[in-house]
């Protein structure tokens, strides 16, 4: 019996350790949530710190029990609002609700709660009331005795989704208001819809928000909607053609800002950039402001944030492997980058009227830290992290890049072992990113150092799909998944094997997650080069993936189909499938997957696995339970750390 524990895979990292920042009214300090791993509870343990924004000095906020969240400042400054699972004495599930407590001190008490964890809370301008979002049972969708029993009773499309892990926990996501004296709540929406992205206005009188009050389910075009503060029935602002997922109102109140992307074809065919939009709070034409910037906008990241006299957006977007900030002029359009660098931000925000930027930084060989520019210059804030690198011998990896068969430039990079020795030779791991408009870059990544502190050379690339250098580099392989993806992949193996000798081309291996598990799935069937390859949380089959993932409905279509369901698509669906070309595949594979994984369903890797058994290909099929999609970097920490053994288990037993 092979032993995992003979792997060292410290230090166990969160995946964000600092995750939320929010910068006080007089712009002299920054709450942010740390987050740290606790062994003892199997979980992650998060808390709220303060930082001086002028000495950086930080200390931690809030203590005990539970996870603590979401911090807020009340707009005179004197008190902080955060989301807390912490216990109240009642029984039941822990669920999030809103805690306040002074700046200087003191307990904190529980303000707020709703019959289900509140979501997405944002204290309004005037500092009267609290907007939230929680999960509710839709009358039109009620279950009668729902809650009087376990057996599931399903009668909507969309019924999954992926990190929640208990099916019908409340039906549909709605608005609420509730006033910070009375502790009383007001529902202000209610349909067979969810709220994403609510924002309060200047004078505090008006909430807007995202939805699709007529067809959710149906359809992926989202429209932005004003309700009274007070309650009312939602008036549509923009124009029901626009596929839109955040937004932000200008602070002079005269315009809404969102971001979204303009579909085209049937079911959404093909890859839009998000771009950031314009729309007047009244209701207007709406106006794409970057229409001429070719990145797309990362705002699931940070909300679109104005500066202060309402003439710019701050934004995030990758480029080159690279997350930047830029700004947008409201009037022209006019983009330019205001931190760039190779680094990963991750989000940030801006404040005080020269309008200096926090910001969060991690980098290949650090996690990550606070940072602060403005017309004084940039500097680090924190050093919550900095011993890390040097404690455990991080490497800096290699940037590379080449030029594909058609002429297009691939960008990569290769890291070497810890002690690397030149003239010998080392065996090397190939990583391929998901998304798969996902990009690999300048972030810290766990893995690969890992993989690395165990004598493999690693590299990954960017192919044709990733983002940051353009539409078209990223829409090239919607309908046509396995072609230049797949050969811009080969091409940047033996482009890395003839400029680095150290790799050893007899002893090569590969991973992948996500849509990097199809690309595995994919690459086995297609060519015998590597000699081991490791496929987590994989696709092999579309036709079930279509029914069985909570994206299924309109990622099929969208990505594989050229618009087609697959009852219309069917030869292409399969011609598409690494499953199809399971009879062709000699390398021995390793099949990791979340039992609960409702994005890459289970089945995709069972399908697989039971079809190579019967084949006498080599294989096993490792299932993690209670895990869902994003295991490798927020799974429980005994999970991660067995996903990270099994993977070196594997690779050492055909590399080493």
């Amino acid at each position: 019996m092979e032993t995992l524990k003979k792997y060292d895979v410290e230090p166990l990292t969160p995946w964000r350790s600092i995750t939320e920042l929010a910068v006080s009214p007089d712009g002299k300090a920054i709450l942010y949530t740390r987050v740290t791993v606790n062994d003892e509870e199997d979980a992650y343990d998060s808390h709220l710190w303060i930082t001086s924004v002028e000495t950086g000095e930080s200390r931690q906020f809030t203590h005990g029990l539970g996870r603590d969240f979401s911090p807020l400042w009340s707009p005179d400054g004197g008190d902080i609002y955060f989301l807390s699972t912490r216990s109240t004495g009642e029984q039941g599930e822990p669920k999030a609700r809103l805690w306040k407590m002074p700046l200087t001190g003191g307990e904190a008490r529980p303000l707020l709660e709703a019959k289900r964890s509140i979501e997405s809370p944002q204290i309004s301008p005037d500092g009267r009331r609290v907007l939230f979002v929680s999960s509710v049972e839709e009358e039109s969708e009620a279950r009668g005795d729902a809650e009087e029993t376990d057996v599931i009773w399903v009668k909507t499309l969309i019924y999954k989704q992926n990190g929640v892990l208990k099916l019908n926990e409340g039906t549909r996501k709605q608005l609420f208001v509730a006033s910070l004296e009375s502790r009383e709540s007001k529902q202000l929406t209610a349909g067979p819809f969810d709220i994403i992205s609510p924002a309060w206005s200047p004078d505090a009188g008006s909430i807007a928000f995202v939805t699709n009050m007529e067809d959710y389910d149906g359809s992926l075009t989202r429209d932005v909607y004003v309700v009274e503060a007070d309650g009312g029935i939602p008036r549509k602002v923009t124009d029901g053609k626009v596929m839109t997922s955040s937004v932000s109102w200008s602070p002079d109140g005269e315009l809404i800002a969102y971001t979204g992307y303009e579909p085209y074809g049937p079911n959404y065919r093909g890859w839009r950039n998000t771009e950031v939009w314009l729309v007047p709070a009244g209701g207007g034409r709406p106006r794409n402001i970057t229409k001429d910037f070719d990145r797309t906008i990362m705002a699931f990241n940070a909300r679109l944030t104005w500066s202060p006299d309402s003439e710019a957006i701050f934004f995030p977007a990758p480029d080159h492997g690279a997350n930047k900030i830029y700004k947008v002029e409201v009037q022209d359009g006019e983009v330019v980058p205001v931190i760039q660098g190779k680094q990963s931000i991750t989000t940030f925000e801006v404040f005080g009227a020269d309008n200096a930027i926090a910001y969060t930084v991690s980098e290949p060989t650090s996690l990550d830290e606070i940072w602060l520019h403005s017309g004084q210059g940039t500097r680090r804030l924190t050093d919550i992290n900095t011993g890390l690198a040097e404690k455990w011998g991080f490497v800096e990896p290699e940037e590379f890049s080449f030029e594909a068969g058609d002429g297009v430039r691939i960008q990569g990079w290769i890291m070497r072992p810890p002690g690397f020795r030149e003239g010998e030779s080392y065996p090397t791991i190939m990583d391929v990113h998901g998304g798969p408009m996902g990009f690999h870059g300048y972030g810290f990544n766990h893995k690969f150092q890992l993989l690395a502190r165990h004598g493999y050379a690693v590299i990954y690339v960017n192919p044709r799909m990733s983002t940051g250098y353009g539409e078209s580099f990223a829409a090239e392989c919607c309908g046509h998944y396995g072609e230049k993806d797949y050969s811009d992949l080969m091409e940047a193996l033996d482009y890395a094997i003839g400029r680095y000798p150290f790799i050893d081309s007899e002893r090569l291996g590969v991973q992948g997650h996500s849509y990097g598990g199809f690309m595995m799935n994919w690459i086995v069937g297609h060519t015998n080069r590597f000699r081991a390859c490791v496929s987590m949380a994989s696709i092999s089959n579309w036709e079930s993936f279509f029914g069985l993932s909570d994206i299924g409905t309109f990622w099929v279509p969208w990505q594989v189909g050229f618009g087609k369901d697959p009852w219309e698509s069917r030869e292409l669906c399969s011609e598409k499938a690494p499953l199809t070309y399971v009879d062709k595949v000699e390398t021995p594979i390793l099949l990791m997957h979340p039992e609960k994984d409702y994005r890459c369903p289970l089945d995709q890797s069972e399908q697989l696995f039971v079809t190579l058994k019967k084949m006498g290909k080599e294989t096993e099929l490792i299932i993690f339970p209670d895990e869902h999609h994003l295991l490798p970097v927020s799974g429980k920490p005994s999970h991660r750390r067995e996903w990270i053994r099994h993977t070196l288990r594997w690779f050492d037993r055909y590399l080493k």
